[in-house]
């Protein structure tokens, strides 16, 4: 099957193998089910340990520099935003890693035999899209601050704060390891963003699997059947409605360890962001950084957490759906009765997608993080001012 044709006929499939293939090129992971066509496998595995050891070097080179005296005040909060933004993004890729053969299963369940939902694709495309816009727009007003720096103060541009070099270092190797430090904040955003999207777009099409089974039973209703052809479209529902099931459940097991990681890295970081708002002063650049971070870690939250309930709150209108699905109307055999009460027994249970297995991820949730975290950092300043 071309790529056009996946494209045209299975677009969810496209989409998630698109995110597949560039956390496969980045040297993450390759999480496809599909096998590759991979002419230098020597290459590509040093290739990928190349990216993930140029990776933990300038982490690791970012956390000595906690051990680096004379850092300014700005420096200080920049490096304390890194310390917990970028060994995050370590731990989710870690996550991706180790789950791959559980994302391969999860994925192929996801999308094979999948029919085309316009619905689901649009909400796919706009997750993409304002993910790729908010993310690269964020960077860019960091990436603007080093410009800035160098061109009022005469600072070397630098986004990422080192242990070496430092500001006053020259030389060649210097100037490469500056360089080295921009590409490497760049392809951590690469990596985090691409991360994010794939669990973001899986929570998408799960909601709308749940809410094609809704539908499915919905016009079971309105439409007449013999009693044949009614048990045939109820074990069809039921099939859709167990494969369903089974994606809601193993998206916790596949990557439901990078939620618990993203639940602590906002907590952390929208706590440092608000401080730096407040703390910004007549800096009118600091201000900005610290304002467009904090939106777009509470964006992310909020993405994460409301599209979680999303899928929550569409499994809990099945069980109405099945109800009222028309058995009533039509001689149904024993086995088939049975089948409907296993069903409706079955479609009670609740489905939550949580962080480490307690933290419900809801709306309620996000509200009551979003709000008690501005209180107690309000507070907080006070203390200070």
């Amino acid at each position: 099957m071309t790529t056009r044709t996946t494209t045209m006929q299975r677009p969810q499939k496209y989409y998630l193998k698109n995110i597949c293939n560039a956390l496969y090129y980045l040297g993450v992971a390759d999480c496809w089910y599909e096998i590759r066509d991979v002419k230098y496998p020597i290459m590509r595995k040093v290739y990928s340990l190349i990216a993930n050891v140029f990776g933990i070097i300038f982490i690791a080179n970012g956390l000595a520099a906690h051990f680096t005296p004379d850092l300014t005040f700005k420096e200080k909060n920049d490096l304390l935003i890194y310390s917990y933004g970028f060994p995050a993004i370590t731990l989710k890729v870690i996550i991706v890693y180790v789950r791959k053969e559980e994302i391969k299963m999860f994925l192929k369940k996801l999308v094979e035999d999948e029919e085309f939902d316009e619905s689901a694709v649009k909400a796919a495309k706009l997750v993409i899209k304002t993910m790729i816009i908010t993310v690269y727009s964020v960077s860019a007003v960091q990436m603007s601050v080093g410009f800035k720096d160098y061109f009022v103060e005469d600072i070397p541009i630098r986004i990422e704060v080192l242990f070496f070099p430092r500001e006053t270092d020259t030389g060649h190797l210097v100037n490469t390891i500056r360089v080295l430090g921009v590409i490497h904040f760049w392809y951590m955003i690469c990596v985090m963003t691409a991360v994010e999207c794939l669990c973001l777009c899986a929570l998408v099409f799960i909601r709308f699997k749940f809410i094609r089974i809704r539908v499915f039973f919905e016009e079971m209703e309105k439409i007449p059947f013999s009693s044949e052809l009614y048990e045939k479209r109820f074990v069809k529902g039921v099939e859709l409605y167990k494969k369903t099931l089974w994606c809601a459940h193993n998206v916790q097991k596949a990557i439901g360890g990078v939620y618990s990681v993203q639940i602590v890295e906002s907590l952390s970081l929208l706590v440092i962001f608000l401080l730096r708002i407040i703390y910004a002063g007549s800096d009118m650049m600091l201000f900005l950084v610290s304002l467009s971070s904090y939106l777009f870690m509470v964006l992310l939250t909020g993405l994460y957490m409301m599209y979680s309930a999303n899928v929550s709150y569409e499994a809990l209108q099945v069980p109405t759906a099945v109800f009222h699905c028309g058995w009533e109307n039509v001689k149904i055999k024993a086995g088939l009765r049975k089948l409907i009460v296993v069903t409706l027994q079955q479609s009670q249970k609740q489905i939550h997608m949580t962080a480490f297995g307690v933290i419900n991820l809801s709306y309620e949730t996000f509200i009551t993080v979003r709000f008690g975290l501005l209180s107690k950092t309000l507070k907080v300043s006070t203390m200070f001012l």
